[in-house]
């Protein structure tokens, strides 16, 4: 079951529902009954001044492929059940700016 600040690969569907694809995530909450609140993560890197930069060096454990960016401001609900799997978690230096973050874009 995943925790708030792991690092999940889930099955992400289309926006037209067509199809779907492995797509890492970082949780952003413990599970809610049977869904869980997710932010996308990319290796694509952004500029946005909500993504944040995720390396290994980050994690508290497992690993990631790529240098990625955690996107604060992509923030969707799925049931848990589309969770394949957990591959890491931040560390608590990250999930420390990752709060900053979601305070801004919330306007705390």
């Amino acid at each position: 079951m995943p925790r708030k600040g792991d690092i999940v690969i889930i099955n992400f569907p289309f926006t037209n529902g067509s199809s779907s694809k492995l797509r890492p995530a970082l949780a952003l909450t413990d599970q809610i009954r049977s869904d869980i609140v997710l932010c996308q993560i990319t290796s694509k890197q952004s500029n946005d001044s909500f993504a944040i930069c995720l390396t290994n060096t980050d994690l508290s454990s497992g690993a990631i492929r790529h240098t990625s960016w955690i996107r604060i401001n992509k923030i969707f609900t799925m049931d848990s059940g589309d969770v394949r799997k957990v591959i890491g978690s931040i560390d608590s230096s990250k999930r420390s700016e990752v709060q900053d973050k979601l305070n801004d874009l919330f306007g705390r």
